[in-house]
């Protein structure tokens, strides 16, 4: 029955999110109301590895379906660029990893689910399915998500107005 709870707790928290200016706002809103309900009635830890699957299925159906094909043909001189940019951004990620986890106690799976850029979604999925800490992983990707919506425009702005 608690997964009920939780389920509207999210539901809510991402209806408030999606209408509210946050970028990504129905995910941080339902990751927000459903933690701030658990927290607030002390709810353990559930099993929902089906919903995990089909969140899953869904956010690749999301990025198949908001795909623009057309530019495929001219991105194959780029994917050794890209490849070398995900390697570096990947070895930075886990020195970040190893730091935050030295400095402040945060153990080095949930560490390294909590440093790499990107997939928000997607790697809070898999921190919940090898153990890490979701709640801390997410908190770094929220806050990396948020300040880079928001300060990428404005420095945009700045460096084009120089």
């Amino acid at each position: 029955m608690e997964n009920w709870y939780i389920a509207l707790a999210v539901l809510v928290g991402g209806y408030l999110g999606h209408i509210s200016p946050i970028p990504a706002g129905g995910l941080v809103g339902g990751i927000i109301g459903g933690l701030l309900l658990k927290g607030g009635l002390g709810l353990g830890l559930s099993k929902v590895p089906l919903l995990s699957f089909i969140s899953q299925i869904l956010v690749a159906f999301v990025i198949v379906a908001r795909s623009d094909l057309s530019s495929l043909k001219d991105l194959h001189r780029l994917v050794p660029v890209a490849i070398l940019y995900a390697l570096c951004m990947l070895a930075v990620s886990v020195g970040f990893s190893v730091l935050i986890g030295r400095l402040f106690a945060i153990d080095p799976v949930t560490a390294l689910f909590s440093t790499p850029p990107g997939g928000l979604s997607g790697l809070g999925l898999a921190a919940t399915e090898v153990g890490a800490n979701a709640p801390v992983a997410m908190l770094f990707h929220l806050t990396r998500i948020i300040l880079v919506m928001t300060l990428v425009p404005v420095i945009a702005k700045w460096w084009v107005g120089q």
